[in-house]
């Protein structure tokens, strides 16, 4: 057995590189001498770079929006599991690919699944209300909310 050879910490003077050094402003580090970030390396805030409340979702290619649209929640057939269900009545309704684009964006606003199944968008979980509210202030379609 080979001894483990120590590393002598009592030695003159202090660690030569601390990576640590940038944040407190000290040696090497982007700030001054006084600790603080110069105006360089300062964040910008969200408003000011253009990306504030004025951002508005543009509508998927293939859809200029609106229509009439079913909004219900349903059980039957999924092993108990309630989906939410956004069918459109008319014409209006959005192309293949815009819908699967629409299902992904209301997928992630609403922290939930949502695919195309039939033309229609099916979302996990009962989420009628949100799902309604959504299309019709952010999407301009007239809803109609029901059961299956």
């Amino acid at each position: 057995m080979t001894k483990k050879r120590k590393i002598d910490l009592k030695g003159p003077g202090e660690l030569t590189h601390n990576p640590f050094a940038g944040l407190r402003g000290g040696a090497g580090g982007a700030g001054g001498d006084d600790g603080e970030a110069s105006e360089s390396d300062r964040c910008e805030p969200i408003a000011a770079a253009g990306l504030g409340a004025d951002v508005q979702e543009t509508y998927p290619p293939g859809w200029n929006g609106g229509g009439n649209v079913v909004v219900s929640h349903e059980r039957k057939g999924r092993g108990g599991k309630t989906v939410t269900i956004a069918s459109w009545r008319d014409t209006a309704a959005p192309a293949a690919g815009a819908l699967e684009s629409l299902a992904r964006s209301l997928g992630r606003r609403l922290g939930s699944r949502a695919r195309v199944e039939d033309g229609a968008i099916v979302v996990q979980g009962e989420l009628v209300e949100r799902l309604a509210s959504i299309l019709e202030t952010e999407h301009g379609a007239r809803v109609t909310r029901g059961t299956k």
